[in-house]
């Protein structure tokens, strides 16, 4: 699994929009698009429920954004503890 295409995944559902997740991650639409089909393909089943009006994250789409959620933190921290003084 791409931890970029993770990284996209977690901003589409947070973000509930292709468009402002793109914007967040300085990139296009078709770009995000592109590496949420990529980790499906990858995981072997759908993250989010495209027939909706609005995004929603498939039952295992959930269950992947609980640990995507927890890597974005743990991101954050790393980040934040490499760069102290």
């Amino acid at each position: 699994m791409n931890l970029k295409n993770l990284e996209a995944f977690y901003w589409v559902v947070t973000l509930n929009s292709f468009n402002k997740a793109a914007t967040k991650l300085h990139t296009t639409q078709p770009a995000v698009s592109q590496k949420i089909t990529s980790l499906e393909n990858d995981l072997g089943f759908k993250v989010l429920d495209r027939s909706f009006r609005q995004l929603k994250p498939t039952h295992k789409g959930m269950t992947l954004f609980k640990y995507a959620e927890k890597f974005m933190r743990l991101e954050t921290d790393l980040v934040a503890e490499l760069t102290e003084n």
